[in-house]
């Protein structure tokens, strides 16, 4: 039993090793190493992206074995909404603001001379947001771990049957954009086998009004920080802080006005703010 379930797990985690890793391979083969460069820098790994959500999945499987093994079916989907909303509030506006800060991010960080990696960027960046989805942590708890091989090769099959095409096409972008497509579908086949499992709707897999103000809420903070970005001319640094500001003050001012917060992380704001002012008068 405990074979069924390790040996596909396994397997399942050395193909998405090689998936992952398969894009920089195809671009070191077909291209100079200045080109791989400029590729490597667009496909930037944000390190509090992997830092949240792997011990948030991690704490979500916990709780979702623990309920299902009391016959608490329902509480599973409870912890998924409540997971899925976590992630989100930390990952949409930062991919938002990363995404609008693009060019100041790669100049602050690689200089202008990689400049043509910003568009590389901006497309890599939606691998945060999907992020969100922990459609894998949710495989294993219910010991799909043969699904989530078969998920991983077929990531592998259109990364690999894609990529070459794309390169060509759409030039280093295209790298960016199949590991995207791939990573897209595989959490969409993720989440429709969910809603399966648990026999439920489309409209209970996800919480949908939640998420929906967190887009307006982000989606306005971008607008601020373009017209932030037209009016003002820094250089990148107080740039990125000026923008950073503006993004968070209008995005903290929206979700707690659409009341889309929960009491508890009303609560947690308001701590923080209690205790940022007081390190400030000190």
């Amino acid at each position: 039993m405990q074979l069924s379930y390790a040996l596909p797990f396994g397997l399942a985690v050395v193909v998405e090793i090689l998936q992952a890793n398969l894009p920089q391979y195809a671009v070191s083969h077909l291209f100079d190493p200045a080109t791989l460069a400029i590729f490597a820098v667009g496909c930037l790994q944000i390190p509090l992206v992997d830092f949240a959500a792997s011990p948030t999945s991690d704490v979500m499987m916990v709780k979702m074995q623990e309920r299902l093994a009391e016959g608490r079916t329902r509480a599973v989907l409870d912890i998924w909404h409540d997971t899925t909303w976590k992630l989100a509030l930390l990952f949409v506006p930062l991919t938002a603001f990363v995404m609008a800060d693009a060019r100041e991010i790669i100049v602050l960080l690689y200089t202008p001379r990689y400049l043509a990696s910003v568009p590389i960027f901006l497309m890599w960046s939606v691998t945060i947001l999907l992020t969100i989805l922990q459609v894998d942590g949710v495989l294993r708890v219910f010991a799909e771990t043969r699904l989530l091989l078969i998920l991983n090769l077929m990531r592998l099959a259109i990364i690999g049957g894609l990529l070459k095409f794309a390169l060509s096409e759409f030039h280093l972008v295209g790298g960016a954009m199949v590991t995207v497509a791939a990573t897209l579908l595989f959490k969409a086949v993720g989440l429709i086998r969910f809603k399966r499992l648990m026999q439920i709707g489309v409209s209970e897999l996800l919480p949908w009004r939640a998420l929906g103000g967190l887009f307006v809420a982000a989606g306005s903070g971008v607008v601020a920080v373009l017209v932030v970005k037209e009016e003002v001319h820094l250089p990148s640094l107080p740039l990125i802080a000026l923008t950073g500001i503006v993004f968070t003050v209008i995005y903290v001012t929206l979700t707690w006005s659409l009341g889309l917060l929960k009491a508890n992380e009303r609560l947690a704001i308001v701590g923080w703010l209690r205790r940022a002012r007081l390190v400030t008068e000190a």
